[in-house]
């Protein structure tokens, strides 16, 4: 099976040196978009599937932002039961760039978040094979968050002793408490300038008009047992 798919992208966050883009398939009938279900590209030469800033480059050297509609070369569907958005892309050919998705649009892809991939006992992680037990598989969310929600940064010291400045998206859905570990780089670069961050202890990012933001929302593979929830793209729409 090989051929296009032609999706928004909704999350394009950073996987070691390379990228996990997703989005949801869209269309245009003239009159108003429909968006269909998540497609999350994934190039087999790459561990766990990341695609590379050279394979997911547009003809004119740039890359894929979030809200843009592409349209990306695929080979078939990767059969994946814990990740069942994955299709296998064809290298060989560039991805196309159409235009943006406005942002008023963005309220009308949200998923129904449901428990939120919720493990009893856990706040970060599901157990593997998790997402082949749901009544509706999905590895991938877009969802608008419950009030109370922060994103909160700090430092971190690696298996190295380097110390990294990392952050992560704190909510509470249906008296369940998630922790998302934040690979949205944006976050860092447009959000966080103007936070002293501490080498003890956390401190909340401030957001503008937090009411119009969005949450992309990721399962990574199962590593050593596990999957980890992924905040993989903050996005700013426009609430009616």
């Amino acid at each position: 099976m090989t051929g296009w798919k032609r999706i928004v992208v909704l999350a394009n966050s950073t996987k070691r040196h390379n990228r996990c883009v997703a989005g949801k398939e869209i269309s245009w009938d003239a009159t108003q978009y429909h968006a269909a279900g998540w497609i999350r590209p994934v190039d087999r030469n790459e561990a766990e599937g990341a695609v590379s800033l050279q394979v997911m480059r547009y003809e004119d050297g740039t890359c894929p932002q979030v809200l843009d509609i592409v349209d990306v070369p695929i080979l078939t569907h990767a059969a994946d039961v814990n990740h069942p958005e994955d299709w296998v892309i064809d290298t060989t050919k560039r991805w196309k760039r159409l235009h943006q998705l406005p942002a008023a649009f963005v309220p009308h892809l949200c998923d129904d978040g449901g428990d939120l991939w919720h493990q009893s006992g856990q706040s970060r992680r599901v157990l593997e094979g998790y997402v082949s037990r749901m009544s509706n598989p999905a590895s991938l969310m877009l969802v608008k968050p419950p009030d109370g929600w922060t994103i909160s940064i700090f430092k971190d010291t690696n298996f190295e002793g380097k110390v990294r400045t990392k952050s992560r998206l704190n909510l509470s859905l249906g008296g369940h408490v998630h922790v998302f570990d934040n690979n949205d780089s944006q976050i860092h670069t447009h959000y966080a300038q103007s936070v002293s961050v501490p080498f003890e202890g956390e401190l909340i990012i401030p957001f503008r008009e937090p009411e119009n933001l969005y949450f992309a929302l990721s399962l990574t593979p199962a590593f050593k047992g596990w999957h980890y929830k992924i905040l993989a793209a903050v996005i700013r729409g426009e609430n009616a």
